[in-house]
C-alpha cells in the first residue's frame, strides 16, 4: 500500500513539474514559419479587362451596302461622328436629341481600365459591379440604337468591337465565381 502511494505521489509530482514547465514557456516572437501562398492577380480578369479595351478601337459599327464595307465607327469614335451628324440632322429637319449622352460610352473603356486596377489591388469584390455597370451602359447603347432604326438594320449594323466588349464584360460579371 505504501508503494502505491509512494508511486502515485510521484506521478502526481511529475504531472506538476510538466504542468510548470508548460507555464513558464514564453511565446516566442518570431512569427511562425507559415506557407502562405501569394495572392496573384487572376489572368482571366486581366485578360478580359484587356480585351474590353482593345474592343474600343475597334469597329463598333459598320455600314455596308451588298456586302461592301462602306465605312466603320470605332467605339471611340461613336461620340464625335453622332455629334457631327446630329449638327447637320438639324439642317434637314431630324430630331438630334440624345447624341451627347453618347459621350457615356467613354465611360466602358475607364471601366476596364479600372477592373485592371482593381484587381491588380486585390480589390476583387468590386470587379463584378463594375462590369455590370459596363453591361448596363452596352446595353442602353444597344437599346437606343434598335429603338432608332429598328432591330434589323441594328443587328446588321453592330460589329465585332461591341460583341467582343460585351463577352468580356459578361466574363468579368461572372469572374467572382471564376
Amino acid at each position: 500500500m505504501i508503494t502505491y502511494i509512494c508511486t502515485k505521489t510521484q506521478q502526481t509530482m511529475n504531472h506538476n513539474q510538466d504542468l510548470e514547465e508548460l507555464d513558464n514557456t514564453q511565446p516566442s516572437n518570431t512569427p511562425q514559419e507559415q506557407e502562405t501562398l501569394p495572392s496573384k492577380p487572376k489572368p482571366i480578369i486581366i485578360i478580359a479587362a484587356v480585351v474590353g479595351l482593345i474592343a474600343f478601337v475597334l469597329p463598333w459599327l459598320k455600314f455596308s451596302v451588298f456586302g461592301i464595307n462602306i465605312f466603320s465607327i470605332n467605339g471611340y469614335d461613336i461620340p464625335i461622328t453622332a455629334e457631327s451628324i446630329g449638327y447637320w440632322s438639324i439642317y434637314i429637319g431630324a430630331n438630334s436629341n440624345g447624341v451627347t449622352a453618347l459621350y457615356l460610352l467613354y465611360l466602358v473603356p475607364l471601366s476596364f481600365a479600372l477592373i485592371i486596377a482593381l484587381e491588380l489591388m486585390k480589390k476583387n469584390r468590386w470587379i463584378p459591379m463594375v462590369s455590370l455597370g459596363i453591361l448596363i451602359l452596352l446595353g442602353v447603347f444597344l437599346g437606343g440604337l434598335i429603338y432608332n432604326i429598328g432591330i434589323d438594320e441594328a443587328l446588321s449594323l453592330i460589329s465585332a468591337g461591341i460583341y467582343a466588349s460585351f463577352i468580356a464584360a459578361a466574363i468579368l460579371a461572372y469572374s467572382k465565381k471564376m
